[in-house]
């Protein structure tokens, strides 16, 4: 072996060109030419050599990406794993030599020693790459989806708790797998839950959880906010709104109810213009003008104000 531990990088400590001076004694020796001792005990073993340099090759690639890919908080975690590979690698490098009769056997043992840490931080690190994509699947799904045409208050109200639902099942589900796979590293590591680097490994997947829950939490609302916006145009029976409109208001008139000519939705569509968000509909009852729905709070909570209410909470 060779290089330093301390320094973080190893390479194989192997002049190549004694590969050079193994092909010369080989073909000294077809043409009968005396060849020195030193170097016919080492070509008497060069198939050995270079089975011991190719898996000395890999076992420093290994070592060199294991180190190299730790960030802090895993080589705390794996403190006692990174200790073994070091002093058996300490070995090869202060004691071992191309000739010593144990280099098989270090050979084996630090491989072995390198590929279960290995193992380890894949296992670390696949952790934090399935949170990373449960947390960015929660926060590119809106409870707002797209709308073609305008909908009842009642109809918005439903479509919007059932996809609520939605995504808390898959939140809820997806928080059980993350909860096992922590479980799972945790049992590997036979770390105890009180082991410094143990509770800043969590804090630390505790943080990216919450950053991916605030991130949702912001889409979503970002999400009401663009269905309400009325900087963009709204189309909706027929009637053209632009900034003078509230995009979240549906039909008007003191008639029944008109419904969305499937023509000015798709004009409107190719202006930029988006449906209006709910129906509501101007009921006059003599002596009053009613609307259905109210545009305030009630105490049924069927009112435009507590549609919106329930979209922020």
């Amino acid at each position: 072996g060779g290089g330093s531990v301390r320094e973080g990088t190893l390479r194989v400590n192997l002049d190549k060109g004694m590969w050079a001076t193994l092909r010369e004694a080989k073909y000294l020796q077809q043409l009968e030419i005396e060849v020195p001792d030193a170097v016919m005990q080492v070509y008497a073993k060069a198939d050995q050599f270079q089975l011991h340099a190719a898996k000395l090759e890999l076992m420093v690639d290994g070592y060199n990406r294991l180190m190299s890919g730790m960030t802090e908080e895993e080589r705390g975690l794996l403190r006692s794993q990174v200790e073994m590979v070091d002093e058996a690698v300490e070995e090869g490098i202060d004691h071992l030599s191309w000739r010593h009769h144990a280099l098989a056997s270090f050979i084996h043992k630090t491989s072995t020693y390198i590929s279960q840490a290995t193992a380890l931080l894949a296992q670390l690190q696949s952790v934090s790459s399935r949170l990373t994509a449960y947390v960015r699947g929660w926060s590119t799904a809106p409870l707002h989806a797209p709308r073609k045409k305008v909908a009842q208050a009642d109809d918005l109200a439903r479509r919007y708790r059932a996809a609520l639902d939605t995504k808390l099942a898959t939140v809820r589900e997806e928080a059980l797998t993350i909860h096992a796979l922590v479980d799972q590293v945790h049992l590997s590591l036979r770390l105890s839950r009180g082991d410094p680097s143990w509770k800043r490994y969590v804090a630390a997947l505790n943080r990216q959880l919450a950053i991916g829950l605030r991130s949702a939490a912001a889409e979503s609302l970002r999400a009401t906010r663009d269905a309400i916006d009325t900087s963009v145009g709204t189309v909706s029976s027929g009637v053209t709104r632009r900034r003078s409109s509230s995009g979240l208001l549906g039909s008007d008139g003191g008639m029944p109810s008109p419904r969305e000519d499937p023509a000015t939705a798709a004009a409107g569509a190719a202006k930029g213009f988006r449906p209006c968000l709910v129906e509501v509909r101007l009921e006059l009852v003599v002596p009053d003008i009613l609307l259905q729905p109210e545009l305030g709070s009630n105490s049924s909570g069927t009112g435009l104000e507590d549609l919106v209410a329930m979209w922020v909470d």
